[in-house]
């Protein structure tokens, strides 16, 4: 009776860390492929060709022309 009780715990904290880890990993890939940073004009120009084709936020302050 206390095998079974044994066994049945490390089953559900086998399970539960098989979840944890498999959750981290979808966060994680989910993350990396879906996070866009903020550029100002100059960071985005010193990439030169890097900065085409990748998603991006450009961020700055607009000045008043006049």
């Amino acid at each position: 009776m206390i095998d079974s009780r044994r066994r049945t715990r490390r089953l559900i904290a086998g399970g539960i860390v098989v979840i944890l880890v498999v959750f981290g990993y979808l966060i994680y890939g989910g993350l990396d492929s879906n996070v866009v940073y903020f550029l100002t004009p100059k960071e985005l120009l010193a990439k030169g060709t890097k900065g085409q084709d990748v998603p991006v936020r450009l961020g700055g302050q607009v000045k008043r022309v006049q």
